[in-house]
């Protein structure tokens, strides 16, 4: 007959043999797993949103993304031919309309989309003061738009279309992009082009 104190010690033996395999297991586990390196992100900063869970990256330092406004730049109007602009990628407004009575500024509705990697047409065109209203349209896949100096982002679905809208507050030439088409230095990009009156 075994006496208390054996079966003490064949406990404790079994236990050590148990943690001496979930030891041996555990090494095994974690040598197995391939350390994967992943880049940090090139703006750190992320807006969520409750409808889509994240947004795009709104970069923290705007400045890199205004340039000067291109010289002879002319605000195209409800009347302009496509024909009459000497850049094709200039979207003409489908709105044009006093902002309120009595202002010079504009509320100004254009629309664009994105299809086979590209925002068609791309430029933006208004005045210091106008009020910019953008019917985004995804027409091929998911597309997100990112404009970093008006601090906003919309993402659209396939066949999806989103609305952007602020006020033109300052001249310059603003780039915007898909993040998740590459970010600004894909071939996914447009520009608002906001000049003084």
């Amino acid at each position: 007959m075994k006496t208390p104190v054996n079966n003490q010690k064949i406990i404790l033996i079994m236990g050590a043999i148990l943690a001496l395999f979930l030891i041996i297991l555990v090494i095994i586990d974690i040598s197995q797993k391939k350390t994967v390196v992943v880049p940090k992100p090139v703006y750190p900063e992320v807006a969520t949103s409750t409808a889509t869970g994240t947004t795009p990256v709104i970069p923290t330092e705007v400045a890199p993304f205004r340039a000067e406004v291109p010289k002879d730049i002319v605000v195209p109007e409800l009347t302009t031919k496509p024909q009459e602009l000497k850049d094709k990628e200039i979207v003409i407004p489908t709105v044009v309309v006093a902002a309120a009575p009595g202002v010079e500024s504009k509320f100004r509705s254009f629309s664009i989309s994105a299809d086979k990697n590209f925002y068609n047409p791309s430029k933006i065109i208004a005045r210091v003061g106008d009020t910019v209203h953008i019917n985004f349209t995804a027409v091929d896949k998911d597309y997100d738009i990112v404009f970093p100096n008006y601090r906003m982002s919309q993402v659209a679905k396939k066949g999806q279309t989103k609305i952007l809208e602020f006020q033109a507050q300052q001249e310059g030439d603003f780039l915007y992009y898909c993040q998740a088409c590459g970010g600004p230095n894909s071939q996914t990009v447009g520009h608002i082009i906001i000049v003084n009156k």
